[in-house]
């Protein structure tokens, strides 16, 4: 659900977006909007994308661990990228990885993470995992900017995240040469489409959508099917992302509701 809090969070991310042209900008934009909900570093990382190179990696670490990391392949036994790339929604890394269950040298690159100054805390780290099609991947992660922040504060941040993560990954897909579409033209989508995909916004099921709009939860369910397709998206709320992102939402009107 687009609560006030979501909407400060992703509100100046689309408003700047038309702006960024490149990794730096994107990232300057990221930090400052992160750190106000105590978030300090980032990672985001894509991988199985049609470019010449295998991976993609945006973040903020200290970047002798960036250059470290890549050096070394880290990405082809990083359990958060194994694990997470078998789900579908954000989870703290605690929740996903059993860091007792660790393999030598998965133990080996955490630890020499921390040598090099990031905080890698199961308990409150949080990964957003990006699913496309061709079994493409993404994955993005969030430490908070302290050991002692409130496990509550980070689950509830959790669906802002998520957004973040969708709207990033989005933005990069534009970076992409070989990515000719577009992902910012309008849409197709009926009105009804977008009524649905509005209440969806909002955290409304298929069945409380329904009774609004008067229609059947069936008929409500076949029309986010059919913006999520038509959106060129791999689910519901990467299509609400996206109806964002090309302002077939808008978000003044979500904020009314909230």
């Amino acid at each position: 659900m687009l609560k006030n809090d979501c909407l400060a969070i992703i509100r100046p991310l689309i408003k700047e977006l038309d702006r960024v042209t490149s990794f730096h900008d994107l990232k300057a934009l990221i930090e400052p909007i992160l750190s106000k909900i105590n978030f300090n570093n980032f990672a985001y990382i894509s991988l199985n994308f049609s470019y010449e190179k295998s991976k993609i990696v945006m973040t903020n670490y200290p970047v002798e661990w960036e250059f470290f990391y890549k050096k070394n392949n880290y990405h082809r036994i990083d359990p958060i990228i194994l694990e997470f790339n078998k789900i579908n929604v954000p989870h703290r890394w605690i929740e996903v990885v059993n860091p007792n269950n660790l393999e030598d040298d998965q133990r080996k690159l955490f630890l020499e993470g921390k040598e090099y100054g990031v905080n890698y805390d199961f308990n409150s780290n949080i990964s957003c995992p990006l699913h496309g099609p061709s079994g493409s991947f993404a994955l993005m992660s969030f430490l908070p900017s302290s050991e002692k922040i409130n496990i509550t504060s980070i689950s509830n941040a959790k669906y802002s995240l998520q957004l973040l993560a969708q709207i990033v990954h989005l933005k990069i897909n534009d970076f992409i040469p070989k990515k000719k579409k577009n992902y910012y033209k309008k849409s197709e989508l009926s009105a009804r489409e977008i009524e649905c995909l509005f209440w969806a916004a909002l955290g409304k099921s298929a069945w409380e959508t329904a009774k609004i709009l008067n229609i059947t939860e069936n008929t409500v369910k076949k029309h986010l099917n059919n913006a999520i397709s038509k959106l060129d998206c791999q689910s519901k709320t990467q299509a609400i992302t996206k109806a964002l992102l090309i302002n077939e939402i808008s978000l003044l009107n979500l904020s009314m509701f909230c």
